[in-house]
């Protein structure tokens, strides 16, 4: 088979997956249960939260170009998904104080082990990332609000 051809297979199939029906998760603006909303969060670690954790873990979502095409929009799509299935900012009003402070101790963890921002998303959005003294911002600030639940 001649490399012509394989490229025109390629260019075929690359063509053909744009049809296939993979909706993008939805999107809205913050409502009334909306982290921000609900919780008094410093200006400093809601900066840090909106810049590396809404696009995946709120309805907040801001799909670039690339988002529409396929397979890349079908890992954007996976990974919001999982994201928002982790926590969803955006409906955080309506979860019970138990599920708020698993929730805080969740985010704590993993941005403490750098698991979060995933480092897939970080290199399309190096914005996103995060220093040591922004990961123990954000780190105090989920502990603290934590602590609350249990005054």
């Amino acid at each position: 088979m001649s490399w012509k051809l394989i490229l025109v297979i390629i260019a075929v199939l690359l063509i053909v997956i744009q049809f296939i029906n993979s909706k993008l998760p939805q999107t809205a603006d913050a409502g009334s249960q909306d982290l921000f909303v609900t919780e008094n969060v410093p200006d400093e670690v809601r900066a840090l939260i909106s810049r590396s954790c809404y696009d995946c873990h709120s309805m907040e979502t801001k799909y670039p170009w690339y988002s529409y095409v396929a397979p890349v929009k079908w890992i954007i799509k996976h990974d919001i998904n999982w994201g928002r299935g982790g926590v969803n900012f955006s409906d955080w009003g309506s979860l019970d104080d138990i599920d708020k402070v698993e929730k805080l101790g969740e985010i704590s963890e993993v941005i403490e082990a750098r698991e979060m921002p995933l480092k897939k998303y970080l290199i399309l959005h190096p914005e996103a990332r995060l220093t040591t003294d922004e990961r123990q911002n954000i780190i105090l600030w989920a502990d603290s609000t934590a602590e609350k639940y249990f005054e």
